[in-house]
């Protein structure tokens, strides 16, 4: 019986490997890697060890009833029944340890699930497909043209560079349309997702740059991006939860200078629209923005003649006005007729920012920072300065709502 299972375990690996059966899901082809072939063998080996012990179990049981007393192979058949039992706790034992430090290990191997390719085919001269997703600096190959896999949604367009390096003017190619391209160019992808894309020519073009500058948080400083002074249109892919992403648009760093706003796609800077971008920033002087996710709501901000918010009900000097219109600019004098004196505070609901001006266009953008609810701008000498000289008082306002 020894000689029995030696022979099996000798000889079943080469006949069995001989055929590549499957075994608990794997199987061995050329293309196998060695981690592969040890996984195989794993399971190989547990598979002729089960087998081997199961037709150990019967041979000694057998010798075990038809041993008459003859104690040497009884106890010969007690000792090959224990073998067998200790070398399936090893082999199950084995099995266990192995699937605790990785379940994938000793789990059959299912058909994976499709993926879903996401960027462009390029087609080659003989018709062969080469798919890429991300910006390629230099095409080693002349294609025919383009295939499309993304939706236009999530792909709008990319951009062919007649250089290596993306440099050059840049041809648009739109989600659907297909051109040669030719070896040695280089080729960027506008991946849509939700942001703000700054583009420094007007209609959402590209002059000396290779792809717009995505921004999703504000930005101190767009010359860090060495997109300084040089943005002549904005487009905003909007979130679907049904907030609406909009900018602040200030001409100086630190979020100071002129300012202008907008809650959606802007061709042309240097052009007005309705309440927003009006007056029209310009082309060329954006140097820094303040990013706003904007909700429906009720937003207040309430304005005092006084610091701190302070408002004394019996004495008449003691202003105060609250305004509750969103997305419109307006003067003081318009929204608050009864108003006397300059504006020294006010007091924000929560969600609510307020952007201020002064008369000659000077802006400072604020929010309500929890908990504080009361900002008094006597702290805030950009735009409000008590010497009569310098007359800096906020002159006009726009009020927003925020997401919370």
């Amino acid at each position: 019986m020894k000689k029995l299972f030696t022979i099996i375990l000798a000889f079943s690996p080469a006949v069995v490997l001989a055929q590549y059966p499957i075994i608990s899901g794997r199987a061995i082809t050329d293309k196998s890697t060695f981690s592969e072939y040890v996984l195989y063998y794993f399971s190989l080996a547990l598979v002729v060890g089960i087998v081997a012990a199961v037709l150990v179990l019967i041979t000694a049981g057998i010798n075990f009833l038809i041993s008459r007393g003859d104690l040497y192979r009884r106890n010969n058949a007690k000792r090959m029944i224990t073998g067998a039992f200790v070398g399936l706790v090893v082999l199950f034992g084995s099995f266990v340890i192995l699937n605790a430090l990785n379940p994938s290990s000793t789990g059959s191997i299912l058909d994976p699930e499709p993926i879903v390719a996401n960027g462009i085919y390029l087609i080659k001269e003989d018709g062969e497909k080469l798919l890429i997703y991300q910006n390629i600096g230099n095409t080693e190959k002349n294609f025919n043209g383009i295939e499309w896999i993304s939706s236009q949604e999530d792909l709008p367009a990319i951009y062919v560079y007649a250089d290596k390096g993306f440099k050059g003017v840049p041809v648009e190619i739109k989600n659907g349309e297909s051109l040669p391209i030719s070896q040695g160019s280089s080729i960027a992808f506008l991946w849509k997702t939700v942001g703000v894309y700054l583009y420094d020519k007007t209609d959402y073009q590209l002059n000396e740059k290779s792809i717009p500058l995505p921004v999703k948080f504000d930005q101190p400083s767009l010359g860090s991006s060495s997109f300084d002074n040089i943005v002549q249109s904005i487009k905003i892919n909007q979130p679907e939860d049904g907030s609406v992403l909009g900018v602040v648009l200030f001409s100086e760093p630190d979020y100071r200078g002129t300012c202008s706003w907008v809650l959606g796609d802007m061709p042309d800077l240097s052009q007005t629209r309705s309440e927003e971008n009006n007056p029209a920033l310009g082309n060329g002087i954006l140097s820094s923005l303040i990013v706003l996710n904007t909700a429906s709501g009720s937003p207040t901000a309430t304005f005092y003649n006084r610091a701190d918010c302070q408002h004394v009900e019996q004495d008449p000097r003691s202003k105060k006005c609250s305004i509750s219109v969103i997305n419109k600019t307006e003067t003081f004098k318009e929204s608050c007729p009864d108003f006397e004196g300059d504006i020294l505070s006010f007091a924000l609901s929560q969600g609510t920012a307020v952007l201020l001006k002064t008369e000659n266009g000077q802006c400072q953008f604020f929010k309500r920072q929890k908990p504080q609810e009361c900002v008094s701008l006597i702290k805030y000498s950009y735009i409000y300065s008590p010497d009569p000289e310098k007359s800096l008082t906020p002159y006009s306002f726009t009020i927003f709502s925020l997401e919370k």
